[in-house]
C-alpha cells in the first residue's frame, strides 16, 4: 500500500506550486472575503482528485494496478490516504490565508469565526471525498468517474457553505460549544470511514 500512496504523492508533488499559486490567487481576487478560508479548504482536494483521476484515465492505471500484486482493498485505502493528505494541505493553506488576513487587518474575524469558516471547508472536503470515491470505485465507465467528481463537488460545496454560515453567525451561540463541534467532527469522521468501507465493498464486487 505504501507504494500506491507514494505513487499518488509523486504526482501531487508536481502540483504543490499550483496549490500555493491558487491560494495566493484567491487572496488577490478577493482579499477581504471570509469565504476564502472555506473555498481554499475545499478546492485543494477537488483539484488533487481531479488531476489524479485524469492521470489514471489517461494512463489506464486502474487496469495496470489490478494486474499487479495489490489487493483491491489496498488500492481503495491508498486513495483515501491521499485524499486525507490533500484535506490537510487545504486546512494548512486556509489557516495561512486566515493569518495573513488577520495580521494585515483586512478582515474583522475572531478565532471562532475563523474556525467556522475553516470548519465549513473541512466538512465540504470530507463530504466530497465520501461521495465521489464510492461512485468512482463502484462504476467502471470513465465518464462515471468525472460525474462522481461533479456530483461530489456540488453537494460538498453547498454543505460546506451552509456549515460556514451557521458557525460564523454570532447569534448561534451553540456554534462555540465544544460538545457541538465534537459531535459534528465525529459524525463527519464516521461518514468518511463508512465511505471507505463502502468503496472497498463496491470495488471488490466490480468486474474490470
Amino acid at each position: 500500500m505504501q507504494q500506491l500512496v507514494l505513487k499518488d504523492l509523486l504526482l501531487q508533488r508536481k502540483l504543490v506550486v499550483l496549490y500555493l499559486a491558487y491560494a495566493f490567487f484567491l487572496l488577490l481576487i478577493n482579499f477581504n472575503n471570509d469565504a476564502l478560508l472555506t473555498i481554499c479548504c475545499m478546492t485543494i482536494p477537488f483539484i488533487g482528485t481531479i488531476v489524479s483521476v485524469g492521470h489514471e484515465v489517461k494512463n489506464e492505471s486502474e487496469i495496470i494496478l489490478n494486474s499487479l500484486p495489490f489487493q483491491r482493498e489496498e488500492i481503495v485505502i491508498a486513495k483515501y490516504i491521499l485524499a486525507s493528505i490533500l484535506i490537510v494541505i487545504g486546512i494548512i493553506l486556509s489557516f495561512l490565508i486566515g493569518l495573513i488576513q488577520h495580521q494585515l487587518g483586512t478582515l474583522d474575524m475572531n478565532g471562532m469565526m475563523m474556525w467556522g469558516a475553516m470548519l465549513g471547508g473541512i466538512v465540504g472536503a470530507i463530504l466530497y471525498v465520501s461521495i465521489a470515491l464510492p461512485i468512482g470505485f463502484g462504476m467502471g465507465h470513465i465518464s462515471s468517474k468525472y460525474i462522481a467528481l461533479f456530483v461530489g463537488t456540488i453537494f460538498a460545496f453547498s454543505s460546506g457553505m451552509i456549515v460556514k454560515n451557521l458557525w460564523m453567525n454570532v447569534e448561534n451561540q451553540w456554534s462555540s460549544s465544544l460538545f457541538v463541534n465534537a459531535i459534528l467532527l465525529t459524525g463527519i469522521f464516521l461518514i468518511y470511514v463508512a465511505s471507505m468501507v463502502l468503496s472497498v465493498s463496491l470495488y471488490k464486487e466490480r468486474d474490470l
